[in-house]
């Protein structure tokens, strides 16, 4: 884009600016992805503390998660619509996208969990994995 793209809008007069107010974050990785979203829940703090006590840090969870007390969320998480989370889960600065379910005593970090996709039991996911729409992980399996 730089090198082919951007001269040959601006040679054109077809290049033009706008000053965004608020949040924005260049996401182009996964990595930046996790990055970015740990930045918004930052200057926004959107835990929710009152219906998920087991909250650590800032998440932001969608009010149709199911998310079993014993699970500890956090920081930097958000869960997407329709999740479920099961008994003893721990998920640190990850993404759950709608639909996911987390069965129990897993443990994901670092990752993102994409749409209707089912995470088995003592499951860990973690390195920056990222799982497509539709995955499922089978008990007992380590990702990285």
């Amino acid at each position: 884009m730089e090198g082919d793209l951007l001269p040959y809008l601006c040679q054109e007069k077809q290049l033009y600016v706008r000053k965004l107010e608020g949040f924005w974050a260049d996401i182009t990785t996964p990595k930046d992805l996790l990055y970015a979203q740990k930045m918004y829940l930052k200057e926004f703090e959107h835990i929710e503390a009152s219906k998920f006590p087991s909250a650590v840090g800032n998440v932001l969870i969608d009010p149709t998660a199911q998310i079993d007390p014993t699970a500890i969320i956090g920081p930097n998480v958000i869960i997407g619509p329709n999740c479920k989370i099961g008994k003893g889960v721990r998920i640190l600065n990850s993404a759950l996208f709608e639909g996911v379910e987390i069965k129990g005593h897993t443990f994901i970090k670092n990752s993102i969990i994409g749409w209707r996709s089912i995470v088995g039991s003592w499951v860990r996911i973690e390195g920056i994995s990222v799982l497509a729409e539709d995955v499922i992980v089978m008990n007992e399996i380590f990702i990285n």
